[in-house]
C-alpha cells in the first residue's frame, strides 16, 4: 500500500516537472518570437524619418510612392459621401442661398465624375476603365485628386458662414441677437451647424488613408485656422448672438453680460471641437501612414529575403545537380535530408576511358610548369571539354560519375529511358550511345592535340550488365557505382590499346545489329572471370 502511494506520488512529481518544464520552454520561446518581432520592427523603423516618414533611401522611396492603391476609389466614395452629408445640413437646416445652391451644384458635379471615373470597372466604356486604373497606378494623379475633392469640401463647409450676415442693429453693423430681428429676413439661427460642418470636412481629408500626411495636416491646419478665426474674429458677432439667445429671457433682469460669464459660450466649445478632432485626426493619420510605410520594409525586407533563400535553393541544386544525377538530386532535394541512397540496374552501360600518356610523357614537377599547376591545368581542359560533350541532347542518357587522375568514367542507363537513334531496347540505347560518346572523346582529343601540340591517346573500354548505384557519405556525399559490370569494363580499359575501345562480346553481340564494326574476338584475362572474349571498336557504317 504504501509502495504503490509512493509510486503516485513519484509519478505525480515527474508529471509536475515535467509540466513546468514545457511551460519554462513555452515562455522561453515566446519571448525570443517577442524579442525577434521588436527587434525586426525597430530595424525597420531606423531607417524612416521621425517626422517626414520619409524613407532614408531614396530607391526606397521611390518604390514606395509608385505602388498602386486599388482602394484610392473607396477613399474618394467615402469622401462624396462626407460631402453629401454636409450638403444636406447646408441646404436642409441652414438658410438656403443661391451661392449655397450654386457652390454645392458645381462641386456635386466635379465629385461625381471624379468618383464615376475612379469607379469605373470592366463593364463601363474602355476609357473610362483606363482612366480608372490610371489613377490606381498614378501617385500624383491620385494626389491631386486627394487635394481637390478636400479642397472642394472645405469649400462647400465655409461658404455659408461667409455668406451670413447677423443684422438686427439700426446700423446693420451689429448683432443684438434675434430680440429684434426682422422675421422676412434670412438670419443665421443655427451657427453651431458651421463648425460641425467643418468638423465633416475635417474627415473627408482623414478619408484618404494612404494621402501623404503632410498635404493632409497641411490643409486639416489651414481648416480648423480658419474657422477658428472666422468664430472668434470675422464672424464673432453671430456666435455671440446665438449665446444671447440662450440666455436672454424678457421678465429676468439679471443681465446678459453677468450669464455669459457663467457659460461656456458656444465659438468656445467649438474652437475646442474643432482642436481635439484636428490633433486626433493628425494623429491617426501620422500613424497610420507610418504603419503602412513600416508594412512595406518589412514586406520588401521579406521578399528580399525569399528571394535570396530561392538564389540560394536554386544554387544549391545546381551544385547537387552537379555532383549528383537529376533524378537523385531531386530525390534529395525532396525529402531534405542526405542518407543512404541505392538503386538496383539490371542493363546499364559502363565506359572508363584513360589517358594513359598523360602521367607517364607529360606532366612533371619542375619550375617550368609550375611545379605541375600547368599540366593539371591541361588536364582540367581535357575533362572539361569531355564534360561538355554530355551537355548534347543525343548524350543525355550517359552519366558522368567520377574522374580518377587521368581516367574519365561514365555510365548509361542510369537516369530515366531514353530512345535513341532507333534502337530497339534500354541497353541497345545505352550501348550505342557509349559508342557514339566514346568516338566523339576521340575526336575532341584530337583537337586538343591540334590545338596544344600534345599527342594525348584515349584508351577504353565498356561493357553493359546489372550493378548498384548510390550515394554514400553523411557529408561530402558521393554518387557511384559497384558491380562485376563496373569491374570488367575497367579490365576492358586497362588491358586494352592505346588510341583503341575494347569491348565485351557480349556487348558487341547487341551492336552488330546497328552497324557498328569490330575487330576478330580475341581473349583478355578478368580478375575472377578467366579469359574473357573482347573486341575493339572500328567504327560505325552509316546507316
Amino acid at each position: 500500500m504504501h509502495a504503490s502511494i509512493a509510486g503516485r506520488k513519484g509519478r505525480n512529481q515527474v508529471m509536475n516537472h515535467q509540466r513546468d518544464l514545457d511551460q519554462e520552454v513555452n515562455e522561453c520561446m515566446r519571448k525570443q518570437v517577442e524579442d525577434g518581432r521588436s527587434q525586426r520592427h525597430n530595424e525597420t523603423t531606423e531607417k524612416i524619418h521621425r517626422l517626414s516618414l520619409r524613407f532614408k533611401s531614396s530607391l526606397t522611396e521611390a518604390d514606395f510612392q509608385q505602388l498602386p492603391d486599388n482602394m484610392f476609389k473607396y477613399y474618394l466614395a467615402c469622401a462624396f459621401l462626407v460631402f453629401l452629408f454636409i450638403g444636406a445640413i447646408q441646404l436642409c437646416v441652414l438658410p438656403t442661398r443661391v451661392i449655397t445652391v450654386v457652390a454645392f451644384t458645381s462641386a456635386l458635379v466635379v465629385l461625381s465624375v471624379c468618383v464615376v471615373v475612379a469607379m469605373a470597372t470592366p463593364r463601363f466604356c474602355e476609357c473610362l476603365r483606363q482612366c480608372s486604373t490610371i489613377i490606381a497606378e498614378s501617385n500624383k494623379i491620385r494626389i491631386a485628386l486627394a487635394i481637390l475633392t478636400t479642397v472642394i469640401v472645405y469649400v462647400v463647409a465655409f461658404i455659408q458662414i461667409v455668406a451670413c450676415k447677423c443684422t438686427g442693429g439700426e446700423d446693420g453693423t451689429e448683432c443684438d441677437g434675434i430680440r429684434e430681428r426682422d422675421p422676412e429676413e434670412e438670419q443665421c439661427d443655427y451657427p453651431m451647424y458651421f463648425y460641425i460642418s467643418g468638423m465633416l470636412a475635417m474627415l473627408c481629408s482623414a478619408v484618404f488613408l494612404k494621402f501623404d500626411h503632410i498635404i493632409k495636416d497641411v490643409l486639416m491646419v489651414l481648416a480648423m485656422v480658419t474657422y477658428i478665426v472666422t468664430m472668434h474674429v470675422t464672424h464673432s458677432d453671430i456666435f455671440d448672438a446665438h449665446d444671447e439667445f440662450l440666455v436672454y429671457s424678457p421678465n429676468d433682469n439679471r443681465t446678459l453680460e453677468t450669464e455669459r460669464k457663467k457659460m461656456l459660450l458656444l465659438k468656445q466649445y467649438g474652437t475646442v471641437y474643432l482642436l481635439m478632432l484636428g490633433l486626433a485626426l493628425i494623429s491617426l493619420g501620422f500613424e497610420v501612414e507610418r504603419t503602412a510605410r513600416v508594412d512595406f520594409q518589412q514586406r520588401r525586407q521579406a521578399a528580399e529575403k525569399k528571394d535570396q533563400m530561392e538564389d540560394f535553393k536554386t544554387n544549391n541544386g545546381i551544385l547537387l545537380r552537379n555532383l549528383l544525377p537529376g533524378h537523385v538530386a531531386e530525390h534529395f532535394m525532396g525529402c531534405g535530408k542526405i542518407g543512404l541512397y541505392h538503386e538496383d540496374h539490371s542493363n546499364v552501360g559502363v565506359m572508363f576511358a584513360s589517358i594513359p600518356n598523360f602521367f607517364a610523357e607529360f606532366y612533371a614537377e619542375n619550375d617550368v610548369n609550375n611545379n605541375g599547376i600547368e599540366c593539371m591545368r591541361v588536364l582540367n581542359e581535357i575533362i572539361a571539354d569531355f564534360d561538355e560533350l554530355l551537355e548534347k541532347p543525343k548524350f543525355n542518357c550517359i552519366e558522368k560519375i567520377k574522374t580518377i587522375g587521368a581516367t574519365y568514367m561514365v555510365a548509361a542507363g542510369l537516369t530515366p529511358k531514353v530512345v535513341y537513334d532507333g534502337c530497339e531496347t534500354d541497353v541497345d540505347t545505352y550501348l550505342c550511345t557509349l559508342c557514339e560518346f566514346a568516338f566523339a572523346m576521340q575526336d575532341c582529343i584530337k583537337r586538343i592535340n591540334k590545338h596544344s601540340f600534345n599527342n594525348f591517346q584515349l584508351r577504353m573500354g565498356i561493357n553493359h550488365g546489372s550493378l548498384v548505384a548510390g550515394v554514400i557519405g553523411a557529408t561530402k556525399p558521393q554518387y557511384d557505382i559497384w558491380g562485376n559490370t563496373v569491374n570488367v569494363a575497367s579490365r576492358m580499359e586497362s588491358t586494352g590499346k592505346i588510341g583503341k575501345v575494347q569491348i565485351t562480346e557480349d556487348s558487341c553481340h547487341k551492336l552488330d545489329r546497328y552497324g557498328f564494326r569490330f575487330e576478330e574476338p580475341h581473349f583478355v584475362q578478368v580478375k575472377g572471370k578467366g579469359n574473357m572474349r573482347a573486341r575493339f571498336l572500328i567504327d560505325r557504317v552509316a546507316s
